[in-house]
């Protein structure tokens, strides 16, 4: 028989699929909604490009310095009281945000947004493993897949339409009454009965530690890509110091401790590359098109649009796929597909048409999409119950670097002036990486999946219940 505290998940509770898709399209909206009105409040707050930028970086710090600690915490408290208190405090925050008298404040401020949106990041998968049951995995995470990225695709949009109609504090306000609906629908539909609990002193070291060597390395590779050498290289050196001390905690023992979970790393891995392509492509197709081809900024936004929706679209079918025939088959082709899209990139010659570039594109994006569902629906069969919280926050921190690193890289061959080619060289090693490392996840997959099925593996394996369990509900 089962625990006495645990109950099994015998049915998906698709309104809580959707809270936590919500959930996650207001933290994924904040990283776009808001760069597109940068001169806007810059004007209004009478600051400079420079400084304004720093709105991006508040926000996106936490994003990634901050995912591993709050994994570790994610892994002790309740996953729905979590949810619901990330949710309040993205929503407060983004009150904040909105009445902010002065630069400096609304920066702080964006720090403290993010730090919630990093939360609910990372408890993602976490809360998800409470409603989902393991014959719809590959379903729900195609349909949290294709709500959550919506964010950053409908920010630009957005923004560009609240600032036009009103005023850019509803760049924030508007995050009010998603966060209601979002709160709402997971109070009603989550069950755990898990509660919050302080963080201990010696976790509030290691977040600090893991925060600081983050911020460190991102802003010492945008020191390099920006030609300040000597301070990137020392900026990256704290880093590395930074992160030796932290390897010597527990923080960092629970992290390698997952890791070393078969197929987790290189699910992990493989995430980092397909992101990355994503990433490179974002930041390179502006540069390519308007460029070296001549077109203009609204042809470009046309042809780019292009990736993102058919990344949407296959997303769901993604899931499908993975509940009828497998995660490792379904990941693998979607990871093959992206090297393909990327690679007849090169086939276009000097002049891209806008038909060809698109297909081609939507070619990138459905290979996109059709892995991310997959590789999430691997990495919560795999991830034990009570590091599902460490575990979510590695997926979401291999996501976050991914679309950091590809436009850093990008931005190096951009400013070494190099072909069209040339550039397309980042997303195409990147692609090829992630369809690599997800034939070797696939591998350690079917002998996972051999070894539970064999009888020698079923005579050895103890008692269990059919049906997979998760934390008593209330």
């Amino acid at each position: 028989m089962p625990p006495p505290n645990f109950t099994p998940v015998d049915r998906t509770r698709w309104l809580a699929v959707v809270a936590i898709g919500l959930s996650i399209y207001m933290a994924t909206l904040d990283m776009t909604i808001v760069a597109t009105a940068l001169p806007t409040i810059g004007h209004s707050l009478n600051s400079s490009a420079t400084g304004t930028q720093w709105l991006l970086v508040a926000y996106n710090l936490p994003m990634i310095g901050l995912m591993i600690p709050l994994g570790r915490w994610v892994d002790v408290v309740g996953k729905r009281s979590a949810l619901l208190l990330a949710i309040v405090g993205f929503a407060v925050a983004s009150l904040a945000c909105g009445f902010a008298p002065n630069l400096g404040v609304l920066i702080v401020l964006r720090v403290v947004q993010g730090t919630f949106a990093a939360l609910i990041a990372v408890l993602v998968l976490a809360a998800a493993a409470l409603v989902i049951a393991p014959k719809d995995r590959g379903r729900a995470m195609g349909l949290i897949g294709v709500i959550g990225p919506l964010g950053s695709v409908s920010g630009p949009v957005l923004g560009s339409l609240i600032v036009s109609q009103v005023s850019w504090p509803w760049l924030f306000f508007v995050n009010v009454p998603i966060s209601a609906i979002a709160f709402a629908l997971v109070a009603a539909t989550v069950k755990d009965a898990g509660k919050l609990r302080a963080p201990a002193p010696a976790w509030l070291g290691a977040a600090g530690l893991v925060a600081a060597a983050f911020t460190l390395l991102l802003l010492g590779i945008d020191n390099l890509t920006s030609g300040a050498t000597l301070i990137g290289g020392i900026m990256i050196a704290g880093a590395i110091v930074l992160g030796a001390v932290w390897f010597r905690t527990s923080d960092a023992t629970n992290v390698t401790t997952v890791l070393r979970l078969k197929p987790l790393l290189a699910l992990d891995s493989s995430l980092l590359m397909i992101t990355m392509t994503g990433g490179s492509m974002f930041f390179l197709m502006p540069y390519i098109l308007e460029q070296h081809m001549g077109r203009t900024a609204g042809e470009v936004g046309s042809i780019m649009f292009a990736m993102p929706l058919a990344m949407g679209v296959v997303s769901f079918l993604g899931g499908q796929l993975a509940d009828k025939f497998g995660d490792w088959r379904a990941g693998l082709l979607g990871a093959c597909l992206a090297v393909v899209g990327v690679a007849l990139l090169f086939t276009q010659g000097d002049q891209w048409g806008t038909g060809a570039t698109m297909w081609r594109l939507a070619i990138v994006g459905a290979g996109m999409g059709l892995f991310v569902a997959p590789n999430q629906s691997a990495t919560m069969k795999f991830a034990p119950r009570e590091k599902m919280g460490t575990a979510s926050s590695l997926a979401g921190l291999s996501r976050n670097l991914g679309f950091t690193f590809g436009p850093a890289f990008g931005a190096v061959l951009v400013g070494g002036g190099h072909s069209v080619n040339g550039l397309l060289v980042v997303p195409l090693v990147a692609s090829a990486g992630a369809a690599l490392i997800s034939l070797i996840s696939a591998t350690q997959i079917r002998r996972l999946n051999a070894g539970q099925a064999s009888p020698a593996a079923a005579a050895a394996a103890p008692v269990a219940p059919q049906r997979e369990t998760v934390s008593n509900p209330e």
